[in-house]
């Protein structure tokens, strides 16, 4: 069990700026943002943490908040069905699930919730400021910054675990998906998107 747990469910005030309203942003990829790419570029200066060593640290986090392990989140993306895992694992809410994906050079992309695992990539420069049909921009922040780092998704797996919860768990998914990524991060995983999971 992880002892003083709460301490992950505060947010990293260095994922953040104050605009010229006084207003708290989270900082971007895009215009003249740039620090996300530097923490992203001192990440890949890491060595990448072996994939059983983060399935054991999100399993204690998990297990620490009163959420069930999962014995095997390495799924085949084109096999993931969120209705069936909802319905295996009694979710209220089948976006109620943490995922992680991984560069073909073994580092952790990104922390992520929600029902929308993908690997999108833009094919230059040019495309960073698309704009999205639903979103704002076409394509993550995840994926820009692999493709400034020159990495590329591996698309042969993810990491699913489904937030199978007990009577006494009082986190709700976004609140998990901050933990997971700062207990992560004190354990010396590097995540390329290393401010991602401070978003909901």
């Amino acid at each position: 069990m992880i002892e003083n747990v709460e301490q992950y469910f505060k947010v990293d005030e260095n994922a953040f700026y104050t605009n010229s309203e006084g207003k708290k942003m989270a900082k971007s990829v895009h215009g003249k943002s740039y620090d996300r790419y530097v923490k992203a570029k001192e990440q890949l200066s890491m060595q990448p943490s072996e994939i059983s060593l983060i399935i054991d640290y999100v399993n204690e986090f998990l297990e620490t908040i009163g959420v069930s392990k999962v014995e095997n989140p390495i799924v085949t993306p084109q096999d993931i069905d969120y209705q069936k895992i909802a319905e295996r694992y009694n979710l209220t809410d089948e976006r109620d699930i943490i995922w992680m994906k991984f560069t073909t050079s073994g580092f952790l992309g990104v922390v992520a919730t929600s029902n929308d695992v993908g690997f999108d990539y833009p094919t230059s420069s040019d495309d960073y400021d698309l704009p999205g049909e639903k979103t704002r921009w076409k394509y993550t922040t995840s994926s820009i910054l692999l493709h400034k780092l020159g990495q590329k998704w591996d698309e042969r797996f993810v990491l699913v675990f489904p937030l199978s919860k007990d009577i006494n768990c009082k986190y709700n998914r976004h609140q998990i998906e901050l933990g997971i990524g700062k207990y992560l991060v004190k354990m010396g995983v590097p995540i390329l998107d290393y401010y991602s999971h401070n978003y909901h």
